[in-house]
């Protein structure tokens, strides 16, 4: 009769640095971590459309104060009054040149303050980022129409 098929080893098997275990321990590891599948709260939060409008639009610090716009536009998603970890929906961004953003380009206008290079200087300098919102949100709704 011929023997097909695998054999489980029944004695201990080491590993060399004391450790022994059964092969059974082995076979039954904890499974790899999946990512995350999207909720419907993770959907309503995601607009890359939205985002795409967003993008589309001059600076709105630059608008404001009559400043000359020498970067492209990014979304900015507010940081202002916001105390946890999670990003703002995308519904909330506001358009930022790169200047008055990140402020990580090596030929950016020094005279322009980033948001995310220091947020209280540039709060008292050009007022919380939410007070855009609602201004980008009218502006994207009435371009739509």
């Amino acid at each position: 009769m011929k023997r097909t098929g695998f054999k489980p080893r029944t004695k201990p098997m080491s590993r060399g640095n004391g450790f022994t275990a059964t092969p059974k321990a082995l076979k039954t590891r904890a499974p790899m971590r999946q990512k995350a599948k999207p909720t419907a709260k993770s959907q309503a939060r995601s607009d890359p459309a939205y985002l795409v409008a967003v993008r589309r639009r001059r600076c709105c610090v630059c608008e404001k104060f009559g400043l000359v716009q020498t970067s492209p536009t990014e979304a900015h998603h507010p940081i202002c009054g916001r105390y946890s970890t999670q990003k703002a929906p995308d519904r909330d961004a506001l358009p930022l040149c790169c200047d008055h953003h990140q402020g990580l380009r090596f030929d950016r206008d020094r005279t322009k303050l980033a948001i995310h290079q220091g947020k209280a200087s540039w709060v008292e300098a050009y007022g919380p980022d939410t007070d855009y919102i609602e201004p980008t949100q009218l502006a994207i709704l009435g371009e739509a129409a």
